[in-house]
């Protein structure tokens, strides 16, 4: 989960709702890690800033999916692919 690139609410959403279709009930939400800044500059590139979520930011995000799964076991109809 990246602030500022997939850290909002419709795009969290739009995740759990399309990964609830497929029927998929495990998801691990990983908050951005800045551990690979290094890489960057070795490459001489430049270092993108991101915000790491902090934990209410993640339980936030979290929620999307757990609903999502929730409502996706009380469907009856079968995953549909886009």
């Amino acid at each position: 989960v990246i602030p500022g690139f997939n850290a909002d609410d419709m795009e969290i959403e739009r995740m759990a709702d399309y990964l609830s279709k497929l029927r998929i009930r495990d998801v691990e939400l990983l908050p951005y890690h800045p551990m690979g800044e290094n890489k960057y500059t070795a490459l001489g590139m430049e270092v993108p800033m991101y915000d790491v979520p902090d934990d209410a930011q993640m339980k936030h995000f979290r929620s999307f999916f757990t609903e999502a799964a929730k409502a996706s076991y009380h469907s009856k109809t079968e995953p549909s692919l886009p």
